[in-house]
């Protein structure tokens, strides 16, 4: 069942979001590190996921493909920028990239939910996980602008 693994896929980002609250030290810095790490991961699944649904033969979801891959690549920079300096700030900087584009992809996929592309219990699962996992970052980034 797909909305089992939607909500299953919610546990890392909230399993690193946790971690941030545990200390002021390392296990933090690891939680934002889940958080960002998986985020990336799971963005770039979605915009995947959105390329996939055009080509599906019989009804393509029309929707564009290119800022889907850009917002990727945001994520992605952000990321790297995180890895790269490890200044909690810089994390926090890339939740909140992360947020933007999980918005953004659910919009475009409830317009092709609208349009006949995507089948109509994908837009209700995926209100309901964009908002779970945005929670999940905007509370780690949270915590992390205060670390």
């Amino acid at each position: 069942e797909l909305s089992l693994l939607g909500y299953s896929g919610l546990i890392p980002f909230f399993v690193g979001t946790l971690m941030t609250f545990v200390d002021n030290g390392p296990n933090a810095f690891l939680g934002a590190s889940i958080v960002i790490a998986y985020g990336t991961v799971i963005v770039s699944y979605m915009a995947g996921m959105g390329a996939g649904a055009l080509i599906v033969k019989d009804k393509p979801a029309g929707r564009p493909l290119l800022p889907g891959m850009i917002c990727t690549l945001i994520v992605w920079i952000a990321t790297l920028g995180f890895l790269l300096n490890g200044k909690m700030i810089v994390g926090a900087t890339a939740m909140i990239a992360m947020i933007a584009t999980f918005a953004y992809l659910l919009f475009i996929d409830l317009v092709a939910v609208e349009k006949g592309g995507l089948p109509d219990w994908y837009g209700p699962l995926r209100i309901r996980l964009t908002i779970g996992a945005c929670s999940a970052l905007a509370l780690a980034s949270f915590r992390s602008l205060t670390l």
